[in-house]
């Protein structure tokens, strides 16, 4: 379903592409993510930011000179238009095509390992001194990787240790001294309060990693 909204605007003619609507952070994309708020940016060279107009279901004026924030909420698709007035006084309207996407899953990171895909490798030492971080795929431009605050450890022969915070303890070191190479660990409960993800907090699908040393 394609949102257009309707302009009560005559004289003008949406048929060009903008390529001055980019989505900040993420300048390459032209993907929004549904439910949260996904912050736009207007530059257009010679033009005064005042005389920018930004028009689409759930846009609103962001704080700074050419921010603004948009909410999808339904659809697949929302189209934003753009109206400017030129140095001449001549007044000139463009538009965009955004897809609009669900937003991934929160998934496992560790950013110094290769997790995929699956199992993520880790020699004992690696991983010994390893940050439990969650993270939501392709989407840094909106939320930063958060530290687990706690998460379960199975490893080979023993039965599940529940650790506080994002790194293994003590008693888990130790005993990851006798995992033998090949040997599979399994991270699961993964609790991570990621900023401005719409469920908080998150609980990250079981990780498996292999031991490579």
């Amino acid at each position: 379903m394609k949102y257009l909204l309707v302009l009560f605007l005559t004289g003008f003619s949406f048929g060009q592409t903008s390529e001055y609507i980019t989505i900040m952070g993420a300048p390459e994309t032209n993907v929004l993510y549904r439910g949260v708020e996904n912050p736009l940016y207007v530059a257009i060279p010679g033009v005064d930011h005042k005389s920018i107009s930004v028009s689409a279901p759930g846009v609103k004026k962001a704080e700074g000179d050419g921010n603004f924030s948009i909410l999808p909420k339904n659809g697949n698709e929302v189209m934003v238009y753009l109206v400017y007035k030129n140095q001449d006084g001549s007044s000139v309207a463009k538009k965009r095509l955004f897809r609009i996407e669900s937003l991934p899953s929160v998934i496992f990171t560790e950013s110094r390992m290769n997790c995929s895909p699956e199992p993520c490798k880790f020699t004992r030492e690696q991983l010994s001194k390893a940050t439990i971080t969650a993270e939501v795929p392709g989407c840094h431009h909106l939320f930063k990787p958060a530290k687990a605050t706690r998460f379960d450890l199975k490893l080979p022969g023993e039965g599940i240790m529940v650790i506080e915070g994002s790194k293994l303890n003590e008693r888990a070191v130790a005993k990851l001294k006798n995992v033998k190479r090949g040997e599979l660990i399994v991270i699961s409960n993964i609790m991570a309060t990621i900023e401005r993800y719409p469920v908080l907090p998150t609980q990250i699908p079981p990780t498996v990693i292999e031991i490579i040393d």
